[in-house]
């Protein structure tokens, strides 16, 4: 099958105390849980996005040091943001994790974003086992709630009728929102041209939404549904092999990933949540 090129992002903020930072220990387990459950091949690649004092501040600390000679990992390294929103977008910045993986380009890899509390408890394969292995142009999401949600795109197309009336008269506010945190796509030629519309969107709207990216996560999707169809096909994973906020493997057998998502920037949520993901692999792995 393809090899995987599978990245995530950690970033602490300016004037922030870098000690409590949650992140970081939730990044600890995500890759805990890569090791244990993931079953990448030699030729896979990960990638971790990450702010240069996060960065030198965990080289410091013996949990890296114990996990990554169990992993082929890379570092694409940035200077520490100022805003969530600068942080997040990184994930968009997509030229250095080409250039990682340049070794494994002629295979055509699936590159698989994750945030770090989006944890994988099975072969990460099984997410694109029903699909032929030479498919191109592809970008595979996650559907969640309803698309014109204020958490989609609800909030950054209030401002405008005419596009709100020609996404309905295309049929498109029928469609769910996606999330931001599980993404996946193939190198085609195109990949680069959805990024920076999605960038460029960022940059020129200055106001703050709830969900930080996402809405211009799905603005970026919905525009390439409606100008751009040819570039690349959109599918959607397949919801039962995604868990939402259900923690433990035992729940049902075939997922894949567990989304154990809250509010964005709001650790200490996030952080309680992966704590009974722990346990309860402790505990059933166990029976």
């Amino acid at each position: 099958m393809k090899p995987i090129v599978l990245y995530t992002n950690i970033f602490t903020l300016t004037n922030t105390d870098i000690s409590q930072n949650r992140y970081i220990d939730m990044y600890y387990f995500w890759l805990h849980n890569i090791i244990q459950y993931a079953k990448l091949q030699p030729t896979d690649i990960c990638i971790t996005m990450i702010d240069n004092v996060t960065f030198e501040y965990m080289k410091k600390q013996n949990q890296l040091n114990i996990l990554l000679p169990k992993i082929n990992m890379h570092f694409c390294i940035y200077p520490q943001p100022t805003t969530i929103k600068e942080g997040m977008l990184q994930r968009y910045l997509i030229q250095n994790i080409i250039n990682i993986s340049k070794p494994i380009q002629n295979d055509n890899p699936y590159y698989i974003y994750l945030d770090v509390d989006v944890f994988i408890i099975k072969n990460i394969r099984n997410l694109f086992k029903q699909y032929h292995e030479n498919i191109q142009s592809a970008f595979f999401i996650k559907a969640e709630a309803h698309i014109l949600g204020p958490d989609y795109l609800g909030d950054i197309m209030s401002d405008s009728n005419d596009e709100l009336e020609r996404l309905k008269s295309n049929n498109i506010d029928k469609l769910a929102g996606f999330s931001s945190g599980i993404f996946a796509w193939t190198n085609c030629p195109y990949i680069h041209d959805f990024f920076n519309r999605l960038i460029q969107k960022s940059i020129h709207d200055n106001k703050k939404y709830y969900t930080v990216d996402q809405p211009f996560f799905n603005y970026t999707i919905v525009k390439h549904l409606l100008d751009y169809p040819h570039m690349f096909t959109f599918i959607n994973f397949d919801n039962n092999l995604i868990s939402h906020n259900h923690c433990g493997l035992h729940s049902n057998r075939d997922f894949v990933l567990v989304n154990l998502c809250g509010e964005p920037g709001q650790h200490e949520i996030h952080w309680n949540k992966i704590i009974s993901q722990i346990l309860l692999q402790n505990i059933y792995s166990e029976m």
